[in-house]
């Protein structure tokens, strides 16, 4: 392993993505609860839901929920309540990884541990709520909607370097999804493409002993 520095401020950056990388989730439980609460099949929910630059903007904190929720409502056809939306928009969870977080302790000796989220105010608020253990352990937490920038837009990575005042090349970021990953890279962070709870605990112990 790497040596401790003295001081958190001198040591490189271990940014990690939340969803699928530390926190385990599951759109299709999302899509299975909006479909027993408004009746349309789950399928349906599956084949029109896209990435949109409502989705973005609501990560960016610039649309709430409830607008982005009527969105929602036009896009499937129904006048699903703004209560039914949310309760299956908090449904992605699965459970969090155990094999990484058990990690964090040896990072957190050699690295400042941050993390960076494509996310929104709705489901911040329920993972916060849910697994308060797991975020505490933390330096920093960049969170979309509050940072007003989402992966893999440079202004994310660069508003990241600035608050940790280190250099792009400092970091050591992992995340599941490889557009996010090429855009670290453009942006000169070391990134790693990993999916699942084994790939990401692998990969933080190929770090550790790096």
């Amino acid at each position: 392993m790497p040596p401790a520095t003295n001081s958190k401020k001198e040591r490189d950056v271990v940014l990690l993505d939340l969803g699928n990388v530390v926190l385990g989730i599951d759109p299709r439980q999302v899509f299975f609860e909006w479909s027993s609460r408004s009746g349309l099949p789950e399928a349906d929910f599956a084949r029109k839901w896209v990435l949109d630059d409502a989705y973005k903007e609501h990560e960016r904190g610039k649309l709430n929920f409830e607008n982005y929720c009527r969105i929602l409502n036009e896009r499937y056809d129904l006048s699903m309540s703004y209560h039914d939306w949310e309760i299956g928009w908090n449904k992605l969870w699965t459970k969090p990884f155990a094999k990484v977080i058990d990690l964090f302790a040896d990072l957190k000796a050699n690295y400042r541990l941050c993390a960076f989220s494509n996310t929104n105010a709705t489901h911040a608020k329920d993972f916060k709520d849910k697994y308060p253990e797991v975020l505490s352990q933390f330096d920093e937490l960049f969170l979309s909607h509050e940072i007003g920038e989402r992966k893999p837009d440079a202004a994310g990575f660069e508003l990241i370097c600035k608050q940790l005042n280190c250099q792009p090349s400092q970091i050591a970021f992992f995340d599941d999804t490889q557009e996010n990953i090429d855009g670290a890279k453009k942006f000169g962070i070391r990134a790693s493409l990993t999916r699942g709870e084994m790939e990401v605990a692998s990969a933080l112990k190929s770090l550790l002993l790096s």
